[in-house]
């Protein structure tokens, strides 16, 4: 571990605003701003006037950025959409993950690049048992300094009797998705999984008494008729997880192009479209009140949570029910902390489909003591004429190096390394940290940074502004 001292000069200068507090020397907690939205498409491509920019929050200036999608019609499209948005913001890509109709793409502000590693991304298909990927979930984990987070989109079943098949669909996600880092290898061992999509967990209330609701500005009191928030208080899917309270009116189903609902197959208003989290420590904590060895067994000195099969599940829920509500209060206000929701906000004006955006932030807490892996030290041009560049890096402690290391050169609006390097070099093998550019570097440098891109860890680990 580096000195102390050395720490906090570190992120006072490239954390700028995030440093909350060094408690006694030893701890520093930053608060990240994560952005969450989701946007069931219907099948369409991005269309001109409909500015997606009121979702992204941006005079918030969040520190991650999740955008996901549902029934999108052409990915690419959405793909374009969405790196134009941020490509002059200070974004840059973490990962994107399609599966078939189903998207996620996550950004992140360039000075937390260099703590933003072991990315992964996976999805799991749920339509028709598991053969089709018209419903599942794609999901993208990292790093986020010391702490693991994933990120969930996902698509569950619809129609609104249907909601054992919604909770199957949830429980299998769960237990399905597994990841290469041995912090986090499945969902729940995540510090932080937030969870996004079109749930379709609908209001199940006479449909006329629900548009009359809506009408009279009554629609808070249909969250009483609400399934999803039935099934967490009954503990049959989402367990553990959090919901900022809701505001808004139902997001589904509307008339397309219009801010009406629809009158042609007449469904009821609901909200399908849902932010949710949870946090580990607070299931954690749920364990060890009911001694649950599985869910919460001591591993290397570190309290973590393990996979459970269906059976294992139904035991952990049945002992749950066992405490009183007070204590389980309790718990959640022990960490309330941790997560705190900014805003929970639909988009009536977004007309593109049946389906209305939401977008949740959530201020994260973090303690960290890391340092970069990687920092640049030095850029030079070798010529008079700034063509030839040299760039001069160091290697810390404990960064697991790669001769597929490389070091890309591109335009300070860049969202992703590879798509956009203006030209590239591989890290030089042995120890030499100095890395020559061979092709000239265009217009003197200006505007330019360069961007040391890990094998092992899968993403951009430093970068630096060409002087």
């Amino acid at each position: 571990k580096r000195n102390i001292k050395q720490l906090k000069q570190w992120y006072q200068r490239r954390v700028r605003g995030q440093l909350i507090i060094a408690l006694y020397f030893v701890l520093i907690i930053v608060v990240m701003k994560v952005l969450v939205t989701t946007y069931n498409a219907a099948a369409k491509v991005p269309i001109k006037g409909e500015d997606l920019t009121p979702l992204l929050a941006l005079d918030q200036n969040p520190d991650i950025i999740s955008m996901g999608f549902e029934e999108i019609g052409d990915s690419d499209a959405w793909e374009d959409e969405v790196d134009k948005l941020l490509e002059n913001h200070g974004y840059y890509r973490v990962k994107l993950e399609t599966m078939w109709a189903i998207q996620i793409v996550v950004f992140a502000k360039k000075q937390h690049l260099p703590f933003i590693s072991h990315i992964e991304s996976v999805e799991t298909k749920t339509g028709m048992g598991g053969l089709t990927a018209n419903k599942g979930a794609t999901t993208i984990r990292f790093r986020l300094y010391d702490r693991t987070v994933a990120i969930v989109n996902s698509h569950l079943a619809a129609h609104k009797d249907e909601v054992s098949a919604r909770n199957t669909d949830y429980w299998s996600i769960m237990r399905d998705q597994e990841f290469r880092d041995t912090a986090a290898k499945n969902l729940c061992d995540h510090d932080f999984l937030i969870w996004a999509g079109d749930l379709n967990y609908r209001v199940e209330h006479e449909n006329v008494a629900v548009r009359r609701m809506i009408s009279e500005g009554k629609h808070l009191d249909l969250l009483q008729h609400d399934q999803l928030l039935r099934e967490i208080r009954d503990r049959k899917a989402f367990v553990g997880f959090h919901e900022a309270a809701i505001t808004f009116k139902p997001t589904f189903k509307f008339d397309e192009e219009t801010g009406l609902y629809e009158t042609t197959k007449n469904r009821t208003p609901s909200w399908c479209d849902r932010v949710l989290w949870r946090s580990k420590e607070e299931q954690v904590e749920v364990g060890r009140l009911i001694n649950w060895e599985l869910w919460c067994a001591e591993e290397d000195g570190e309290a973590r949570l393990h996979r459970a099969d269906v059976d294992d599940t139904v035991q952990f829920l049945n002992l749950v029910e066992t405490l009183e509500p007070a204590k389980l209060d309790q718990v959640a206000k022990n960490h309330e902390d941790k997560v705190k929701p900014i805003f929970y906000n639909s988009y009536p004006e977004f007309l593109l489909s049946d389906h209305k955006p939401v977008s949740c932030m959530l201020d994260l807490a973090i303690d960290t003591d890391l340092v970069p892996f990687v920092e640049f030290t030095k850029s030079q041009f070798t010529d008079m004429k700034r063509k030839h560049l040299e760039v001069k890096f160091q290697i810390n402690d404990g960064y697991p190096a790669s001769s597929y290391d490389w070091i890309a050169l591109v335009n300070s609006t860049w969202t992703d390394a590879n798509k956009h390097k203006i030209t590239w070099e591989w890290v030089p093998s042995g120890t030499s940290k100095t890395v020559k550019f061979s092709d000239d570097i265009p217009d003197g440098g200006k505007d330019l940074q360069v961007v040391y891109v890990s094998d092992k860890l899968g993403a951009p680990v430093a970068i630096a502004d060409i002087c």
